[in-house]
């Protein structure tokens, strides 16, 4: 809104404490009970911006305010309104996420806004939601934090897809008998660990098995003749998602001489592997 007394042609809040003194306010958010019900809520006043004090709520101090939207005083809004919402939900009464400052989690990345600006300047945006484009501070990432560095990030990439193909060597176990498997991953760029479980027992010495160039093998015996499904899980990594698949695996109760050679056989050749041999 216009200043009823056009100071310094600027424009003026409702938020009508000094920012002078430090007691103005952008907004905050906080916590009633309504009908014996927690209630979490946000106050937004009308944002601070072309204050003669230098004062503002935006990116006017650096960036200068960016409006993708053509209304300074909503998009200016917009950003302030994600800052008290992601506190809302990481700090929704007080006594959750704080920093050892005692900032809130928005509080350590205010006025920051990350680079790569799509749009004219005046007009720039860093978000694109659902087709519309919005101006807005960055928000801290525990994920992505490196120490005396930074950990603000503006969004986070959707994980890759993955799938996972399990495969056995020899393709039935016998007996006591030893069998490989093999959990190879696409794209070969995954990283990360994975468990195979028969049903919902993990198989002994497959859990959390390292992935490498793309692949995780387990080395394993099955006490009981019969078909047992087999689950691989991949448990992600920062840029992959998890996923599973199972696959049955058939094992006979008696087995051959070579059967046998060919199980310990490939328990050697995995020991080895272990030990960089």
């Amino acid at each position: 809104m216009s200043s009823a007394n056009g100071a310094a042609g600027g424009s003026c809040t409702t938020n009508t404490s000094s920012p002078v003194t430090g007691q103005g306010f952008c907004g905050y958010h906080s916590s009633t009970t309504v009908g014996g019900s927690p209630a979490i809520y946000n106050l937004i006043p009308f944002p601070i911006y072309h204050s003669p004090t230098r004062f503002g709520c935006g990116s006017e101090n650096g960036l200068g305010i960016q409006a993708p939207n053509g209304d300074a005083n909503a998009d200016t809004t917009i950003s302030v309104l994600s800052h008290e919402m992601i506190e809302s939900i990481t700090d929704p009464f007080g006594n959750a996420w704080n920093d050892s400052s005692g900032n809130e989690i928005a509080d350590d990345c205010q006025f920051l806004y990350g680079v790569g600006f799509g749009g004219n300047p005046g007009a720039q945006y860093n978000q694109t939601i659902n087709g519309a484009h919005y101006f807005v501070q960055e928000e801290f990432s525990n994920a992505n934090y490196v120490p005396h560095l930074s950990g603000c990030v503006q969004r986070n990439t959707a994980p890759t897809p993955t799938t996972i193909t399990l495969g056995a060597s020899p393709d039935t176990a016998v007996g006591v008998a030893a069998i490989a498997l093999f959990a190879t991953l696409a794209p070969s760029t995954a990283d990360g660990t994975v468990t195979f479980t028969d049903g919902s027992a993990v198989l002994p010495g497959c859990q959390d098995l390292p992935v490498t160039s793309g692949v995780a093998t387990c080395v394993t015996t099955f006490p009981t003749a019969g078909v047992h499904t087999i689950t691989t899980t991949y448990h992600g990594d920062a840029t992959h998602a998890p996923t599973t698949a199972s696959t049955p695996i058939t094992v006979d109760a008696n087995a051959n001489f070579f059967q046998i050679i060919v199980g310990l056989l490939i328990q050697f050749a995995h020991v080895f592997h272990l030990l960089g041999l």
